[in-house]
């Protein structure tokens, strides 16, 4: 997953379309990948919109 969020940018805030869309480049199944990202603590959800937690939170 680390290799996934190497081309998010820390402090920018993703739609979920958008995280979506680049998620889809790499596995049709983007809505698994995009809950992964969130229980693996590398990004957070509020509001439908996602951004990337400090690398220190990743699990």
């Amino acid at each position: 997953m680390a290799q996934l969020v190497r081309g998010l940018e820390n402090g920018k805030i993703y739609s979920e379309k958008e995280i979506s869309d680049y998620l889809r480049k790499f596995y049709e199944d983007y809505a698994t990948l995009r809950r992964e990202l969130i229980v693996y603590q590398f990004m957070y959800r509020k509001n439908g919109n996602y951004e990337m937690n400090p690398p220190e939170l990743w699990g």
